[in-house]
């Protein structure tokens, strides 16, 4: 506040100065002493000019875990017209640390430091100082949020030196609040472990029994014997058994019994060891699901069958040679031979 006030020789002043506005009356009581025992009281009305000023707001000042936890800070320069275009920077500083945010008077918004909290700002820079505004948005308040907040405006005076004028406000965040959400977040962090463990063992338990299913997938290979014969409308047994997983082919009667309900592939595999031919069947509960034939009269054959067959638990498999010449017999394996597996359980 700048006040300019005359005196004349040999008086004494008593002065007591009220503020009204912006363009502030000052009332100066005075006392002068010139005459003896007369005492004469003077009223001096002066005008004087007072710089820019800054308003300061926070909102909510304070945080008590009940709001969401953001607050906002508004800056806001006052002053007379006179001070029009005077304005260089307003700026937010915490604690009496580095400026926070800094409005320059182009609108450039600078921040000079990164913040743990998110922080955005707006404003702009108005002729009219009263106009002029630069309001930050603080989110996610934690109690390193806490303190003191300082707007400072630095503006040209009518001599063109730099001044600054400030304003402060407090903002606090309790430390209950920071223990409700942390006790918020730590429930939050359990419920979701919970949940997660609750959704591994729901998927282990199908893995787990898919895992048992695959160890017990049963799966056979057994090689034909050259001891052995075959017989037209008998059944061929594959008696050298050269893998087996789980149960289900007897290689004693040459028959698999499905273990279990699902979808299961079969391989035949004959070499004539004499001229001529034969048909076998691969037969599941004695219906043909694929034919072969091997041989012919002049040489030696051998030949392969395949088939994918959906059974039921229980359900029989096996060869059976339906058509045979006279003195045909099988090469021993790895020349023929039957095999099976279950591909997928139902």
């Amino acid at each position: 506040m700048h006040c300019t006030l005359c005196f004349k020789n040999g008086l004494k002043f008593k002065k007591k100065i009220v503020l009204f506005s912006s363009r502030t009356i000052i009332i100066s009581y005075c006392k002068m002493s010139f005459v003896k025992n007369v005492n004469l009281l003077f009223v001096i009305l002066v005008l004087c000019q007072r710089g820019l000023g800054v308003q300061i707001q926070i909102i909510p000042s304070e945080y008590d875990g009940t709001l969401a936890n953001t607050f906002e800070v508004k800056c806001h320069p006052e002053g007379a017209n006179n001070f029009a275009n005077r304005i260089v920077v307003v700026q937010l500083s915490r604690n009496g640390e580095k400026p926070l945010v800094t409005l320059h008077q182009n609108g450039d918004i600078t921040y000079a430091r990164l913040l743990e909290t998110s922080m955005t700002a707006v404003g702009h820079i108005d002729e009219v100082p009263e106009q002029s505004s630069l309001n930050i948005t603080f989110s996610n308040a934690m109690k390193e949020d806490s303190g003191q907040y300082v707007c400072s405006v630095f503006y040209l005076d009518e001599s063109g030196h730099m001044k600054e004028d400030r304003s402060s406000a407090n903002f606090l965040v309790h430390d209950q609040a920071m223990k409700d959400i942390v006790r918020f977040l730590t429930a939050k962090v359990t419920t979701m472990e919970s949940m997660l463990a609750s959704m591994k063992e729901n998927l282990s338990k199908p893995l787990e029994e898919m895992k048992h299913k695959d160890e017990n997938l049963p799966a056979f290979m057994a090689g034909f014997n050259t001891n052995d014969a075959i017989k037209r409308g008998y059944i061929v047994r594959f008696r050298d058994v050269v893998t087996r997983i789980g149960s289900g082919y007897d290689e004693s009667s040459g028959i698999f019994t499905a273990p279990q309900e699902g979808l299961y592939a079969f391989n035949l595999f004959a070499w004539s060891k004499q001229t001529g031919g034969f048909y076998i069947e691969i037969q599941a509960n004695n219906n043909t699901k694929a034919k072969l034939y091997s041989g012919d009269r002049n040489h030696q054959d051998q030949s392969s069958v395949n088939c994918v067959v959906h059974l039921k638990a229980g359900d029989k498999v096996q060869c059976v040679a339906t058509t045979v010449d006279s003195g045909v017999s099988l090469h021993g394996y790895p020349n023929s031979a039957f095999s099976g597996y279950l591909i997928r359980p139902f």
